[in-house]
């Protein structure tokens, strides 16, 4: 049961600041949001948080303490987590409104340009005309992990390359209306990507991702599943161009064989090809060397999935 905001506001101050310090940040949050006499104490104990995570709290409390902890200033503040609908209309809110509920676009922005980190998982509620509004407000991302959010589109991805320069981790898992030109347009405009996820981008292939891996150089790890359209010709790009690359994960992308593309990648610790059928046993162009094998050679503490 959580903790009556009445009789903690009661309390001595030294009393409430020892005992609110001792509860987890999100049960704080969720106080301040509805205790106007504690929010000072919330404020000044939690300046320093670095992040927040709100996965675990139910759906109403969410909305409270994700809004409350938009609209105050925590000046160490860079990283926020959550998931569901009820988090969607507190992010919305704090790029158009006021503390006081005055309708004002960018009034709280100075809070979410300090973000660097933004993770909504399954916001089966998002759209891209929403990631249109709230990506203006957040020039200083570097993490964007959007997974399981099926409505968004090439033009989330094309909002993302055009509004975050400083991206290094993008996480797509299960985009299914995402196709190469979103990919692509993430690409040309965020060259510092380092890790991406395209997990169930059903329709994301090697035109893309060959694009990815000539203009995002510095890219240490991709992850791609389910997608016909993804062939030898993402690997051989890959293996040209990504010198720093160090995990591939291609999962149930039929038309892959070739691993031996990936020879080339010095850094390469570990290579995931399950169900891709065709990598085991293939035979390279000079029909004498397994590809799986050529990889194993070129990188003897290389773990190879397939």
């Amino acid at each position: 049961m959580a903790p009556d905001a009445s009789h903690l506001a009661a309390l001595p101050w030294p009393c409430k600041s020892r005992m609110l310090s001792m509860l987890p940040l999100r049960d704080c949050l969720c106080l301040a949001a509805v205790s106007r006499e504690l929010r000072d104490l919330v404020r000044e104990l939690n300046n320093s948080v670095v992040s927040v995570d709100f996965n675990e709290l139910p759906g109403t409390r969410v909305r409270g303490a994700l809004a409350w902890t938009l609209r105050n200033e925590l000046a160490g503040l860079r990283g926020i987590s959550a998931s569901g609908a009820a988090c969607l209309e507190a992010i919305i809110s704090a790029c158009t409104l006021q503390p006081e509920g005055l309708l004002l676009e960018g009034s709280l922005q100075p809070r979410l340009q300090q973000l660097t980190s933004l993770s909504l998982d399954s916001l089966k509620q998002l759209q891209d005309s929403h990631l249109a509004l709230v990506l203006p407000h957040c020039p200083n991302l570097e993490v964007l992990a959007l997974p399981r959010c099926s409505k968004l589109t090439d033009a989330a991805a094309i909002a993302v390359g055009a509004r975050l320069p400083r991206l290094r981790v993008v996480v797509c898992r299960d985009w299914p209306c995402l196709t190469d030109v979103g990919v692509a347009a993430m690409a040309a405009g965020c060259p510092l990507l380092e890790d991406v996820t395209l997990d169930g981008c059903l329709r994301v292939g090697t035109e893309s991702l060959s694009l990815l891996a000539r203009s995002c150089r510095g890219l240490r790890r991709l992850s791609i599943a389910k997608s016909y359209a993804v062939t030898d010709g993402a690997l051989a790009a890959l293996g040209e161009w990504c010198g720093a690359l160090e995990e591939v994960v291609v999962r149930q992308c039929p038309r892959v064989a070739a691993a031996g593309h990936l020879a080339a990648c010095g850094r390469l610790a570990a290579v995931d090809f399950s169900g891709c059928s065709r990598v085991s046993g293939i035979l390279d162009e000079s029909g004498t060397l397994d590809l799986v094998t050529r990889v194993r050679r070129a990188r003897p503490s290389c773990t190879l999935h397939w």
